[in-house]
Parts: structure tokens; C-alpha cells; sequence
């Protein structure tokens, strides 16, 4: 669970590719080999392979109050145990081979999407920004959006769970599984941070550091993808600590883990919520899908590769873009 305040925003989905689209025949697929990097897809994006087998997926007990304490220590008298209680128990999963982005999707390729008629621009009139003085969500205003967030090689965000699925399928991928993304993230040893062990910083990831200026260590935005290549994860990738937090497949579930098959998990089947209306309480499936990473704005403890998050899948910030997998 995060430390930072995240809201369901209503809405309906949006950003599947319309059935008329003419697209391009997909390229081959490169040739799978362990520590192989390729461009692939409709995108042209760097890929990254990742292996098939074994990795030990979640926190163990200590590694539970490990991320508290570290929470304590960045953001003393803001943290509790419970946030991170989700990441519990660990288990060893075992995955297939796949394909991961060695960055997250930029504003030019998504671009390209959106100029083929595949893809939804991203709607910046609804797209939302934690106010910290107001303490509540509000819009940025669209001019000062693309000044702060839509430089070609920045991340795209303001994009919906449905728009980085519809822009995936173009590419001819998809979202990676949360368990695709954290053994891409902490490799099959279950390490801390993507870079390592060492604590996060602005030398290794675009986070929330006050002693470096804040937000976006100073930028107060996203940075351009692959800015940080000297603190790749085991596989290759890059930014997947801080810069932007990313979309994956799976429904959100903070009890996924205990049930989960051991062998490929995914979570399709969105757990039930609860919710009051006029004194009666209604129960329906959730719409809040995973979300992993750090962003920009996010502090220490939510740059570690065990971390899980959840949004609404209709909802958009600026906090948050993706990036794509591929089978072999």
C-alpha cells in the first residue's frame, strides 16, 4: 500500500482502439536470448528479455518492517506498518520467459499511436494533480501540462488503465502482469530498489527528495525516460523506481498474494468493495487496478520493487504512464 494519497476517480472507460483502424503488420519478434535487449513492436520500443523461471515475489516478515522503518526515516510520524502489510506472505513464483520496455512509453511513441487513429489522446482537461495546500486533486490546467509533462521524451502520463492497454495491443503487446513487473524490477533474489541496496536518491532515481529540491528532485515533473542509466534493475530496465508510476494488468488486491497460483499469476477477477449509499450498504466489483513503481512526486519507501499500489482504471494524474510486455 502507498504512503501517499491516492483517490477512485469515476468515469467511463475509454481509449479502445476503434474496430476500423487499418494497422501496420507487426515487425518479427527478436530472437530470445538471456541478457538480450531489441526494438520490437509497431513502437520500435527497446525491449528487454527476461528469462523464464523462479523469483521470490513479495516481502518477508523483516522486510515488512524494513520498508516501515524506512518510511519512519524519511517521513517520521507519517507511516504504518499496515501500508506495506499487502507485499506479505513471500512466496517463490515461477514465471514464463517474456518481454519487458527497457523504459516507460514516451509522449512521441504514444504519439504515434494516437496519429494512426489507435490510440485516445490523453484527455489533459481531466488529467489530475495532488494540490499539497489545498489537500485534495485538482486539474492542471492543460498549457501548464504539456509545459511541465509533454516534452517528446518525457513519459506519457494522463493516460487510463484502458489507453495503455488500447496503445499495448497496438504495439502489439500488453501490460505487464504485477509479477512480470517485480522480477523484472528486483531480479530472482528479491533485492530492495531496481538499482540495488543503497538508499534511494536523486543519483538514482526522479523522486521526492526535499534536500534536492523537492518534487521531481527539483524539476517538479516527470524527467526524460532512461535519465538515470546508471541504476538499471538486474534486467536492464530503467526508471522503474521514481519518474512515473506504471499500470499493470492485474485488479488490485490486498489479498491476492496469499491465494495466488504459484505458476504465472495474474489477477483477473476484481475483488469486491463495499461502499455506503444513503445508509445502505452496496457491494460490487472493484475497478481498481495495479499500479507499481515510484513517481516523481513519491518518497523513499515507495521506490522499493516490492511496493504495491492501486488506481481506479478509469482515472488519470500525472503521476502515472506504463510500459509494455511482450511474449517471446
Amino acid at each position: 500500500m502507498w504512503a501517499v494519497v491516492l483517490v477512485v476517480l469515476a468515469g467511463c472507460p475509454t481509449g479502445n482502439r476503434r474496430k476500423d483502424v487499418q494497422l501496420s503488420p507487426l515487425p518479427p519478434k527478436p530472437t530470445a536470448l538471456p541478457g538480450a535487449q531489441a526494438a520490437a513492436g509497431r513502437d520500435g520500443a527497446l525491449m528487454g528479455y527476461v528469462d523464464g523461471g523462479s523469483f521470490l515475489r513479495g516481502s518477508a516478515e523483516w522486510e515488512v518492517d524494513k520498508a516501515y522503518n524506512l518510511c519512519e526515516r524519511f517521513t517520521p510520524g507519517n507511516c504504518n506498518r499496515e501500508w506495506f502489510e499487502t507485499e506479505s506472505p513471500q512466496r517463490t513464483i515461477t514465471l514464463s520467459a517474456y518481454w519487458m520496455d527497457v523504459t516507460e512509453v514516451t509522449n512521441a511513441q504514444y504519439d504515434q499511436c494516437v496519429a494512426v487513429g489507435a490510440c485516445a489522446p490523453p484527455n489533459l482537461a481531466r488529467c489530475l494533480l495532488w494540490d499539497v495546500e489545498a489537500g485534495d486533486w485538482a486539474p492542471l490546467p492543460p498549457h501548464e501540462n504539456r509545459a511541465r509533462f509533454g516534452r517528446p521524451d518525457q513519459p506519457v502520463v494522463c493516460v487510463n488503465w484502458h489507453e495503455a492497454t488500447a496503445y499495448c495491443e497496438w504495439a502489439g503487446k500488453r501490460l505487464p502482469t504485477e509479477a512480470e513487473w517485480e522480477k523484472a524490477a528486483r531480479g530472482d533474489k528479491a533485492q530492495t530498489f531496481p538499482w540495488g541496496e543503497s538508499d534511494p536518491s536523486c543519483d538514482v532515481a526522479n523522486m521526492y527528495n526535499q534536500e534536492a529540491g523537492g518534487f521531481g528532485c527539483g524539476r517538479d515533473a516527470t524527467a526524460p525516460v532512461g535519465s538515470y542509466r546508471e541504476s538499471p534493475s538486474p534486467y536492464g530496465m530503467l526508471d522503474m523506481g521514481g519518474n512515473a508510476f506504471e499500470w499493470v494488468q492485474d485488479y488490485d488486491d490486498a489479498q491476492f498474494y496469499i491465494h495466488s497460483p504459484a505458476q504465472d499469476p495474474v489477477n483477473l477477477d476484481p475483488p469486491t468493495q463495499t461502499t455506503e449509499e444513503e445508509g445502505v450498504a452496496v457491494t460490487m466489483p472493484s475497478d481498481v487496478r495495479g499500479i507499481r513503481g515510484g513517481a516523481w512526486n513519491a518518497d523513499a519507501m515507495l521506490m522499493r520493487g516490492a511496493n504495491r499500489g492501486g488506481f481506479a482504471e478509469a482515472g488519470r494524474t500525472v503521476y502515472t504512464g506504463f510500459r509494455c510486455a511482450m511474449n517471446p
